[in-house]
């Protein structure tokens, strides 16, 4: 359960699992949540051209850690996990 019913979720993107080494996005979220309750975003995020290999993007929820968790003091992050395979941009014919 949330004490607050406002936060900001952090979209990233890195070369390592549960990196942060570029900011895609930063996402409101407005609602707060009973216990065991989740919620879905849905948002479009720009990777960075001309990459090769292997990429991650990483969700960071309660980004600023404005959300008293009784367990953990830090907030809590989650892996995409569609995003664990490589990330390639496409390639536009103009």
């Amino acid at each position: 359960m949330t004490d607050l019913d406002q936060w900001m979720d952090y979209v990233y993107f890195s070369s390592k699992p549960y990196g942060t080494d570029q900011l895609l996005g930063a996402f409101p979220h407005t609602g707060a949540l009973k216990r065991d309750e989740s919620y879905v975003q849905v948002k479009e995020v720009l990777v960075p051209e001309r990459i090769s290999g292997q990429y991650y993007i990483t969700v960071k929820t309660d980004a600023l850690n404005n959300i008293f968790e009784f367990t953990f003091d830090t907030p809590v992050v989650r892996r995409i996990k569609t995003a664990t395979t490589s990330v390639r941009r496409s390639r536009r014919s103009t």
